[in-house]
């Protein structure tokens, strides 16, 4: 038997209930920037395959297509990811002084907060929109509007995640999903064989 969660709620569901998983049962965890350290530390018999999302390289992206940029604002949520984001943004920001980062991320993650930054952003400023979520509460009307502000605003917005990309939008550099997919398909097939 094989357990597959993908992404990090299903991952950290797991971790919550594998004293409720055989240990012969492998799990093989997928998803982009997954942090399966609680799954791997409740389930002996768990392996998996991730992407993860540059974001060094998508702020010299950014840069390079909008060199006057003198805010990048950055919109995720509050989970691991975020939380993951916000430290490697720590470490970028000292190279890039001329820089403000405006994060809207880690535990600030809120619709208020979110909306304030998005309508901060104008013309010298990017946002780099990582995901939308709070935890393991998804706000797909906010989603909605959040997407309806940004194509009204003047600010360009590169999306770091095939499946939120839009008219609009700049694909920013990330993992591809269905490559991801091809790679936990045939760990799988391994596991099993």
């Amino acid at each position: 038997d094989v357990v597959i969660p993908i992404g990090q709620q299903a991952t950290d569901l797991l971790a919550r209930t594998a004293d409720r998983i055989p240990e012969s049962t492998a799990i093989v965890f997928a998803g982009l920037n997954v942090d399966p350290s609680a799954l791997c530390a409740a389930h002996p018999n768990t392996t998996g395959v991730q992407g993860r999302a540059s974001i060094q390289a998508n702020v010299d992206l950014a840069l390079h297509f909008f060199p006057k940029t003198k805010r990048v604002i950055l919109l995720s949520n509050s989970n691991v990811q975020g939380r993951r984001i916000l430290d490697e943004i720590r470490k970028i920001e000292k190279f890039h002084p001329q820089i403000e980062f405006v994060p809207s991320m880690g535990e600030s993650a809120s619709s208020p907060r979110i909306l304030d930054a998005v309508a901060g952003g104008g013309e010298d400023s990017v946002a780099l929109f990582f995901s939308w979520f709070r935890d393991e509460d998804a706000n797909l009307t906010s989603l909605r509007y959040l997407k309806a502000r940004l194509r009204k605003g003047a600010m360009p917005v590169f999306v770091l995640q095939e499946p939120m990309l839009w008219d609009g939008a700049f694909g920013g550099v990330y993992t591809e999903l269905e490559p991801l997919g091809t790679a936990l398909a045939d760990f799988v097939s391994e596991v099993l064989s």
